[in-house]
């Protein structure tokens, strides 16, 4: 199953929906908040030193092998 588009909304009765290549699941606000975390440990990362290479592993510290510029937190 590929992820194509994620659409996050507020809905009446304070439950979040989520719609999954148009499934829609609903989710509590602390269940969005962690998707969303591992949405962003997952997203592609620039060394911020260089602007170099990613790093993609959900690590929040790293050392870039293009710089060797160390520990960023996002």
């Amino acid at each position: 199953m590929s992820l194509t588009t994620i659409t996050v909304e507020e809905g009446p009765s304070l439950a979040t929906r989520v719609a999954l290549a148009g499934l829609t699941i609903d989710l509590d606000p602390d269940s969005v908040a962690n998707l969303q975390r591992e949405l962003d440990d997952k997203a592609p990362q620039v060394c911020p030193r260089c602007s170099g290479s990613r790093f993609t592993d959900g690590s929040r510290i790293h050392e870039c092998p293009t710089c060797s510029g160390e520990g960023w937190v996002r």
